[in-house]
């Protein structure tokens, strides 16, 4: 069996879901079903820790046999990201456009408007840098969802009424046209307050982009092993300014799509105090 994350029991509400005692029955169904496999493959310790303890708060038995492995950089990509309403000519053009129009440093953002996601705070600290005169531009791809935070929405629509040279968003992508997106975006966004493991963060850095990311549980593991600056996911200003050191420093190095992140458990003692220390 493999799991990604298990977020939807611990805290039904924050995903984009309005029925959170349905969405809790099912999500123990599905754990109860891993219960049974011989064995369990878990993207991050994070995960690992969080869906051991919470087996044994539910009292469902958890496969003796379980292992952590994260997947080589450059492989996260999925059908998930060209799905929607727009086809893959149309946003392939209309991003085209944008990229061609326009100069300045490009900011990317992959998430949902939701709660969770937390785009919202990004798009506040786009909004203060534009206001302030910066040439930055963002392009955010927006998947769809059940349940969007009002707040974002209506950020979004203002930034997109008040700059719309400076940003686009869309709702899906293909695969192709992401990996071009990345290429030439300076900095990428993972503002999430609860994450299973956070895949946009690794294919920016596969890019040589500058990762800024919540510090929150696993976003703490992947920065003991790759470059990605942790802010605090409801402060604005904090992220304003990471974004604008960021945009001022050189890419990061390349890195091989075939890299496998080293095992955290043989970082050292850091990942250890990591490990102990960190709670949603």
């Amino acid at each position: 069996a493999y799991v990604y994350d298990v977020i939807p029991l611990e805290s039904p509400s924050a995903t984009g879901e309005s029925r959170d005692a349905e969405v809790r029955r099912h999500f123990l169904e599905y754990v109860s079903l891993l219960g049974q496999a011989a064995g369990i493959m878990f993207l991050s310790h994070y995960t690992s820790r969080r869906f051991r303890a919470l087996t044994a708060s539910y009292g469902i038995p958890c496969p003796k046999n379980y292992a952590v492995s994260y997947p080589p950089l450059g492989d996260f990509f999925t059908p998930l990201h060209g799905r929607g309403r727009e086809t893959n000519e149309q946003a392939g053009a209309e991003i085209d456009r944008f990229l061609k129009s326009n100069s300045g440093p490009l900011v990317v953002c992959v998430a949902p408007l939701t709660r969770r996601k937390n785009v919202r705070v990004v798009l506040a600290a786009l909004f203060r840098m534009l206001s302030a005169g910066s040439r930055v531009r963002m392009l955010a791809v927006i998947p769809g969802s059940s349940e969007m935070d009002l707040k974002a929405c209506l950020l979004a629509l203002i930034l997109r009424a008040l700059f719309p040279h400076r940003v686009l968003f869309l709702s899906s992508i293909p695969e192709q046209t992401l990996k071009r997106v990345y290429r030439q975006a300076k900095v990428v966004t993972v503002p999430s307050k609860l994450e299973g493991f956070g895949l946009p963060a690794l294919e920016g850095i596969h890019f040589e982009c500058r990762v800024i990311a919540s510090n929150v549980g696993v976003m703490r593991e992947l920065s003991s092993l790759v470059p990605i600056q942790l802010v605090d996911p409801d402060a604005v200003q904090e992220w304003k300014d990471a974004i604008e050191i960021a945009l001022q420093m050189p890419d990061v190095q390349a890195v091989p799509a075939s890299t496998v992140l080293p095992d955290p458990a043989l970082v050292g003692n850091r990942m250890q105090n990591i490990s102990r220390n960190s709670v949603l």
